[in-house]
C-alpha cells in the first residue's frame, strides 16, 4: 500500500486532506493508491498502483499485474510483497523524474508465531528476508512498481555478487546529482543464519527480548550502481534486456563498526560516510550501540593498483623504460588525482642525482593512471 502526500501548500480550493497544527496553510493532499485491477486512474481522482510483468528469458509485450490479477505464466510481477523492516528512499532518475526505491525487508506476521492457525495466513509460512530492489515510478494518477534485476539474479554457474538478505539495514543515496542516478549504500542489518529464511522473526524476538539462535547481525558495506536506469525502463518495466545493476562490496579497513541493525547512515559533501548507533546481538544478548564511525569513500590510500610496462622487469641504466600504474578507489572507480611513490633500486648504492637520465613523470594519476 502507498500513501502519498502532495506538497501543495495552497489553502484555496475545495479538497479533502490533512491539516497540520490546525493551520490551513500547512495543508497537504493525502492519496491512497489502490492496487486492484478495477482501479481506473483519474476517474473521480482515483490513484492506482500496478506492477510491471517481466520475463527473464524473452522481451515481452507490456503487461501489468495487480493484487487481484497476476502475470501470465513465465512472467514475474513487479509488485513487492507486504514488507516491514525494509528501506524506502527517494532519488531522481537522470536528474528528472522522482522515484521511490525499496530495498530488503521481511515478509511475515509479527503478531502470530509461525504455524499459529489463529493468526494471519502469513504466520504459517517461512519468514523470508530479502535483498530485492523495487522502484516506483509516479505519473499523474498511476504508481508503477518494477523489480529491478541486480547481480543477485545471476544465472546458474555465475558467481553472484549480492548482499545477504536482510532487514533494518542502514541505507542512503550517494552521488544522485545532476544527471547521475548515483548509488545506493547499504550497511549492516539483521539476517538469518540460514540466509533468506528464518524459523521465527528475529525482530519479534528482539522486541520481546528473547534469545534467537537463528538471528545474526551484519557490518558489511555495499553499493548498488543505479546508472543504467532510465525513466522509460521504470515507467513500463521494459528495461534493457539482460540489464543487471551491479552490487559491489566495499573493502573496509581499520576499525569496523559493530555488527548492528537499525543504525544511522549519512554521506556528507566530502564523500565521507558517518555510521552511528543501532542495536547488536552478541552472546545471546541484545544491546544498544553508541559508537560513531567515519569511512572515506574516496579513500586517499588506493589499494586497488596494478602496474604494467617494460620498466618492471627489464629497466637498464641509460635506457628509457616505462611503467604504467592504474589505481581505483573504494568504489572501484578510477582514482583521479592519485599520488604515487616509486622506489628505484639497483645493484649498487646510487642516488637519483647520479642517474642519467633522471626519472621523469609522464602522468599524474588522472583517469586512474600515470607513467614514470
Amino acid at each position: 500500500e502507498i500513501n502519498y502526500l502532495n506538497g501543495d501548500l495552497s489553502a484555496s480550493g475545495d479538497w479533502a486532506g490533512y491539516i497540520l497544527d490546525g493551520a490551513a496553510s500547512y495543508g497537504m493532499r493525502h492519496y491512497e493508491f489502490k492496487a486492484e485491477s478495477s482501479c481506473r486512474g483519474g476517474v473521480n481522482e482515483a490513484h492506482c498502483m500496478r506492477g510491471s510483468c517481466r520475463s527473464t528469458s524473452i522481451l515481452s509485450d507490456l503487461q501489468f499485474c495487480y493484487i487481484d490479477m497476476g502475470c501470465p505464466t513465465g512472467m514475474e510481477c513487479g509488485l513487492p510483497p507486504p514488507l516491514h523492516g525494509h528501506s524506502a528512499l527517494h532519488f531522481k532518475v537522470q536528474g528528472q523524474n522522482s522515484v521511490q526505491l525499496v530495498f530488503g525487508g521481511e515478509s511475515s506476521d509479527l503478531v502470530s508465531e509461525p504455524g499459529d492457525p489463529s493468526g494471519d495466513s502469513l504466520a504459517s509460512r517461512e519468514i523470508r528476508l530479502s535483498a530485492d530492489v523495487y522502484v516506483t515510478f509516479y505519473s499523474a494518477y498511476m504508481a508503477t512498481w518494477t523489480r529491478v534485476s541486480t547481480t543477485c539474479d545471476s544465472d546458474i554457474g555465475e558467481e553472484a555478487r549480492c548482499p545477504t538478505p536482510r532487514r533494518n539495514a542502514a541505507t542512503c543515496m550517494f552521488g544522485n546529482t545532476g544527471s547521475s542516478n548515483g548509488r545506493l549504500l547499504v550497511f549492516g542489518g539483521m539476517s538469518c543464519r540460514g540466509g533468506a529464511t528464518c524459523a521465527v522473526s528475529g525482530m519479534l524476538h528482539y522486541l520481546e527480548a528473547i534469545p534467537n539462535d537463528d538471528l545474526i547481525t551484519l557490518n558489511d558495506l555495499w553499493t548498488l550502481d543505479l546508472g543504467s536506469l532510465d525513466s522509460a525502463c521504470l515507467s513500463t518495466g521494459h528495461c534493457q534486456r539482460g540489464m543487471r545493476l551491479p552490487w559491489t562490496q566495499v573493502d573496509v579497513s581499520g576499525s569496523r563498526p559493530s555488527r548492528s541493525f537499525g543504525a544511522g547512515l549519512i554521506v556528507d559533501s566530502s564523500d565521507r560516510i558517518f555510521i552511528m548507533g543501532g542495536s547488536a546481538y552478541e552472546d545471546q544478548r541484545y544491546r544498544e550501540v553508541d559508537g560513531l564511525y567515519v569511512f572515506e569513500l574516496r579513500d586517499p590510500y588506493y589499494k586497488y593498483c596494478s602496474a604494467t610496462g617494460s620498466g618492471l622487469l627489464s629497466a637498464q641504466a641509460g635506457v628509457e623504460s616505462v611503467v604504467y600504474i592504474q589505481c581505483k578507489d573504494a568504489l572501484l572507480e578510477p582514482a583521479d588525482g592519485a599520488s604515487l611513490k616509486i622506489d628505484i633500486t639497483g645493484p649498487s648504492p646510487i642516488t637519483l642525482s647520479a642517474m642519467s637520465p633522471l626519472p621523469i613523470a609522464l602522468g599524474g594519476g588522472g583517469n586512474g593512471g600515470g607513467g614514470v
